[in-house]
């Protein structure tokens, strides 16, 4: 699993988080239904502000949040005639640490 750091040094920053992101990428020509899909760690300060510094030089976008059951948080984002969405679940200290090891 790929690990990133973003918005700084992670260490005494108490407004990171650490999030487990499930990007996929749908096709849309037709005929071919199948999706890219990557899954990281990353440490941002919220899913907000990353997807806003992700697409920030997108001149069209649309973006739809969905809040799970689960706690997770899902965006659908549209740009231009890409639709991507990102899974994001918040991972506990505990479990950032036995990674680290």
């Amino acid at each position: 699993m790929e690990r990133q750091v973003l918005c700084g040094i992670r260490k005494g920053r108490r407004d990171m988080k650490t999030y487990e992101v499930i990007h996929e990428i749908f096709n849309q020509c037709p005929g071919n239904h199948s999706r890219d899909n990557f899954i990281r760690e990353v440490d941002m300060e919220s899913p907000e502000v990353w997807l806003e510094a992700k697409f920030r030089s997108e001149k069209e976008l649309r973006m739809e949040k969905t809040e799970k059951e689960d706690g997770s948080v899902v965006y659908d984002v549209m740009t231009a005639d890409v639709h991507q969405r990102f899974t994001f679940s918040e991972r506990s200290e505990e479990h950032t640490s036995e990674l680290q090891s």
